[in-house]
């Protein structure tokens, strides 16, 4: 028992924190005032004592297959892309657990490619699925609408992460099997860049260490020595100044073959 908190109580909790898994009441409470309360509170069925065993055995099992099977087809309903969610049923949107805020005709355009990924759909089709209505040529109402999508989701414009543009064609949502596979390329890539650094900072590490010589150093009058340090510092500064321009040319190499 909790002090101060009834079943009543619990059960208003456990509904307006949006849980919908199923609550068998379990109580002395035989007075119809009581069901009423209880069932109207949120529970999905109300047992009183003495009870039998078996009765509610099957109670909880009936209640359990109610809500596996509503909760299968709800599942049906609700599309899944690397972190976006669309729900079809409550017509809602979310990034990454985040609620977007889109009109009727962006989630409808949205929901069209979400159905459709892996595919390309032309303006002509999105229009004409939803609006209803006949496409004309040089209609920009699609492509306004993309680019509002894409800043309610956020999405780079340069190399936007859901809905790609397939220049000629139309718009399209890539799947979640293509997504990972870029994901694999792209860890990949990063590898390889990492590798290329590692051999750039060894040959780094040869080149300076064939550029300063001690017993040379020793050997040379004080302000000799002087020149020969700065000569060698500046060789150590052009040789670090042509790692990171190296550096530079393989990891955009890298970023645009794997972006």
């Amino acid at each position: 028992m909790i002090k101060d908190v009834d079943g009543f109580k619990i059960c208003k909790m456990i509904r307006d924190k949006g849980l919908n898994f199923p609550v068998i009441m379990l109580t002395a409470k035989i007075e119809d005032k009581d069901k009423i309360q209880g069932l109207t509170l949120g529970a999905d069925d109300y047992i009183t004592k003495p009870f039998n065993p078996l009765e509610l055995i099957a109670r909880v099992k009936s209640a359990y297959r109610r809500y596996t099977k509503y909760n299968e087809k709800s599942e049906e309903n609700i599309i899944y892309i690397n972190g976006l969610e669309i729900d079809q049923d409550k017509h809602i949107c979310r990034l990454y657990e985040t609620q977007i805020e889109l009109t009727p005709m962006e989630f409808d355009i949205l929901l069209y490619l979400a159905q459709k990924r892996g595919n390309v759909v032309s303006s002509e089709e999105l229009f004409e699925k939803v609006w209803k209505e006949k496409y004309l040529e040089n209609n920009n109402t699609v492509m306004v609408h993309i680019r509002r999508i894409r800043e309610k989701l956020k999405e780079n414009t340069k190399n936007p992460k859901f809905i790609k543009t397939v220049w000629g064609v139309g718009y399209k949502i890539e799947n979640e099997e293509f997504i990972k596979l870029k994901n694999s390329i792209a860890r990949k890539s990063v590898i390889k860049i990492l590798l290329y650094s590692l051999g750039a900072i060894i040959l780094f590490s040869v080149l300076i260490d064939g550029v300063y010589n001690d017993e040379l150093a020793d050997s040379l009058e004080s302000v000799n020595r002087d020149i020969y340090y700065w000569c060698v510092a500046n060789k150590i500064i052009l040789l670090g100044i042509t790692y990171l321009v190296i550096f530079a040319i393989i990891f955009i190499f890298c970023y645009q073959k794997y972006k």
